[in-house]
């Protein structure tokens, strides 16, 4: 089971919003909308339209809250950083949504500055050394699968961690982030208490969340597959079934003769975790694979490698590096953890909505 842990980005921030209602495929639709030329014979040009504001909805005084306010030129600031860092065009915005993005805007700038506050007040300030402690704390918490995996997509991209924390460790919302979190963790997470009548009950309530995993790397083989006459991908031919087959058991030799799997993985997989994550999968569950697949690295102890397996996708080679059998026992910890840290973001949430009753808060959209 994956549990909610409260880390870094858990208690939000101030300015770090995804632009959730607009997909990258609306914005790309919505740019060639304003960009694609005209397709029927040239015409005398109508009399342009006048400009809409797009941002009229939008009042000079967004909120206030306290002695503070937030303004409409501080809101459109942001709006246009986050637009620019996700590539998405401002005409691809309608009035309407920038609406829905400023009462969002506004409720992280508020909760955000409400638990900074508090944090200051418990003597928690931001700062780099803070930021640091609790990113590698984070680090620590976290299983050594999931860590290894990091890893490797960080090297994927050619970065490290390492890089991504000093990289992150210079945000100024990050290092607000960190003592909020700290707070949290020194002044709302000790106050909590989890009985094991409520360990027990969410463990036989939620069985989707713990099955038997394995954690498996492999390589994959994949037939060639030319294209017909209409340029569609054709089956597979048992001519090219049986080479991809035959290049399958001599990378199997080679393994078997000690050749490195990740090294193999990384040059000859045709799967992305070859590239990504020299071969590895992660930690997954039964259903979560093709069955042929599942039956082999379910059926292997740790350590252990396949001879070559075939299913729809092609011929695989599967390394076993762990497994794990569910119980409530082994269970018991993380979701006790779960429910630790599901009470205090409702705690939390309860807090903030205090505080802002006190500050007499006003959204103004």
């Amino acid at each position: 089971m994956k549990t909610s842990r409260i880390m870094l980005a858990a208690a939000g921030t101030a300015l770090l919003f995804t632009v959730s209602n607009v997909s990258a495929e609306a914005a790309k639709d919505a740019k060639a909308a304003v960009t694609a030329p005209a397709k029927t014979a040239p015409v005398a040009a109508p009399a342009a339209a006048p400009a809409v504001d797009k941002w009229a909805a939008i009042p000079e005084i967004v909120a206030t809250y306290g002695d503070k306010k937030i303004t409409k030129e501080a809101f459109i600031k942001e709006i246009k950083a986050e637009l620019a860092k996700y590539s998405v065009p401002e005409e691809s915005l309608n009035p309407e949504m920038l609406k829905k993005l400023a009462e969002g805007f506004v409720q992280k700038t508020v909760s955000n500055a409400i638990l900074l506050q508090l944090a200051e007040k418990a003597g928690i300030k931001p700062s780099a050394e803070l930021f640091n402690t609790e990113f590698d704390k984070m680090l620590k918490s976290a299983p050594p699968e999931e860590l290894e995996m990091m890893k490797k997509q960080f090297a994927a991209q050619n970065t490290t961690i390492e890089a991504y924390k000093e990289k992150l460790g210079k945000d100024k919302s990050a290092l607000e982030t960190a003592a909020i979190t700290k707070w949290i963790q020194t002044d709302i997470v000790p106050k909590i208490k989890v009985t094991d009548a409520e360990i027990k009950e969410f463990f036989e309530k939620n069985p989707q969340y713990f099955q038997d995993t394995v954690t498996a790397s492999h390589i994959l083989i994949m037939p060639k597959k030319e294209k017909d006459k209409d340029g569609k991908e054709a089956e597979a031919t048992p001519e090219a079934k049986a080479a991809a087959k035959k290049k399958a058991e001599e990378i199997l030799a080679k393994l078997k003769a000690g050749a490195n799997f990740e090294e193999l993985a990384e040059k000859e997989s045709e799967c992305p975790s070859g590239k990504q994550a020299k071969g590895s999968l992660g930690a997954f569950k039964r259903e979560d694979m093709a069955k042929p697949f599942s039956d082999v690295a379910f059926a292997l102890e740790p350590g252990k490698m396949s001879d070559v397996v075939e299913t729809q996708f092609g011929y695989h080679i599967i390394k076993v590096t762990a497994k794990k059998k569910v119980s409530l026992d082994n269970e018991k910890e993380n979701i006790k953890q779960f429910l630790i840290n599901q009470k205090a973001e409702k705690e939390v949430a309860g807090i903030i909505e205090k505080e802002k009753a006190k500050l007499k808060f006003k959204l103004n959209i």
